[in-house]
């Protein structure tokens, strides 16, 4: 794929973010027009992620293009349904987690300083609920 075909996507994303936030942004929500107008940058990066996976056909190409189609939708449920979008959001990155891990760039060091941080917000967010007191942890 070369730099006119990724330039030119990244044009008419950034054309339709701005349309985003000149005109819909101020839609009354939800409405579906306002919706149209928020998923078309997002299907923006979902197309030129299926044609990274068209020409690449790895698999994590093809998760990369998948996660980014259900983080579309999720964008289009969350303007009607917060709960249902937010949840889909997370499938998305779930499927964006697994793409990245079958690169083959993950090392295991990272796993574990994942793991420990994660458990670590989930102590904290356990204590703060028995206790009553808002700990503040820096992200």
């Amino acid at each position: 794929m070369n730099g006119y075909v990724i330039g030119a996507f990244a044009t008419v994303f950034l054309a339709a973010a701005l349309v985003y936030l000149a005109v819909a942004d101020g839609m009354p929500a939800p409405s579906r027009k306002r919706a149209v107008y928020k998923i078309i940058p997002t299907l923006t990066c979902t197309l030129l992620a299926l044609t990274g996976a068209l020409v690449h056909g790895r698999p994590y190409a093809w998760l990369l293009f998948l996660g980014l189609g259900v983080c579309t939708a999720a964008d289009w449920i969350l303007e009607f349904r917060f709960i249902p979008g937010m949840g889909t959001f997370g499938l998305g990155h779930i499927l964006y987690c697994v793409a990245y891990v079958l690169t083959g760039h993950v090392q295991s060091l990272s796993l574990w300083v994942f793991l420990a941080l994660f458990g670590v917000r989930v102590f904290y967010q356990k204590l703060s609920i028995r206790t009553g007191i808002l700990l503040r942890v820096v992200y």
